[in-house]
């Protein structure tokens, strides 16, 4: 019932309203999950998590407020804004965050990963090493003289679109080997993996920001992808379950 249109701050609107138009929270990551959840991580407040509603809510979100305890909200919807709001922050929402929560889109449908100098993306693909190409995955290494660890990274479908996984094959002694969904970095414009971030992100400074997949792993993401949306089977089936619990979901734009 409610009409959630792009936000910006600039516009046709008068000079002394825009005065009034709050900025979005400033983020540097996202990422989704394959239950659904979406994850933004902002630059003063870390990881906020996102879900969508089953129920024809407008959704929720949880994160840290202003007392620093942790709390559960519901979002909010600005008549004066004609956006999504963040009870928490009281601030709208990103519009890449809108996209997915409202309008039921899948992270790598939204985010558009950049070719790029920076430094970061060199590095990666001078440390990285692909292994093996499969019509299902692509298996690569890592090694900068500090962590070696290999990966198979896929492309799973998932009501909403698809995300992509990564499995942590081989690493050092004591890490553990698990599963996780890539982040997107707002700042770099490119997909991180997850697993060499949190080892790296805070150790050597060239990796600040994050570090990201090799450029043979974006191009490997961006074919899968674009296959998987032009035979969304998986997805169709993966959407129809939920779609059984709440007939009122936005059908995505594949169906």
């Amino acid at each position: 019932l409610v009409s959630v249109k792009p936000y910006t701050t600039k516009g046709t609107r008068s000079s002394s309203h825009q005065q009034d138009m709050p900025p979005t929270p400033d983020y540097v990551q996202l990422m989704e999950t394959r239950s659904g959840d979406f994850w933004v991580r902002y630059r003063e407040h870390s990881w906020f998590k996102y879900c969508r509603s089953e129920d024809g809510n407008l959704g929720t979100e949880r994160g840290t407020g202003a007392d620093g305890k942790e709390v559960t909200s519901p979002l909010m919807y600005s008549e004066t804004l004609k956006t999504l709001k963040s009870s928490i922050l009281d601030k709208p929402l990103p519009n890449k965050l809108t996209e997915a929560i409202h309008h039921h889109k899948c992270l790598p449908l939204i985010v558009t990963p950049k070719k790029s100098d920076l430094e970061a993306l060199r590095l990666a693909d001078e440390y990285s090493h692909i292994e093996k190409v499969d019509e299902a995955f692509i298996q690569w290494r890592f090694s900068d003289g500090s962590v070696e660890r290999t990966f198979k990274t896929t492309v799973e479908p998932t009501p909403c679109g698809v995300v992509f996984v990564e499995k942590v094959l081989i690493a050092e002694e004591g890490t553990r080997l698990h599963e996780e969904e890539l982040i997107f970095s707002e700042e770099l414009k490119t997909w991180l993996s997850p697993s060499l971030t949190k080892a790296l992100e805070k150790k050597d400074p060239q990796w600040q920001q994050g570090v990201p997949v090799p450029s043979d792993v974006l191009e490997f993401l961006k074919h899968q992808t674009n296959k998987v949306l032009r035979e969304p089977v998986a997805m169709s089936s993966a959407f129809r379950q939920q779609y059984f619990r709440a007939p009122w979901r936005t059908v995505p734009h594949f169906m």
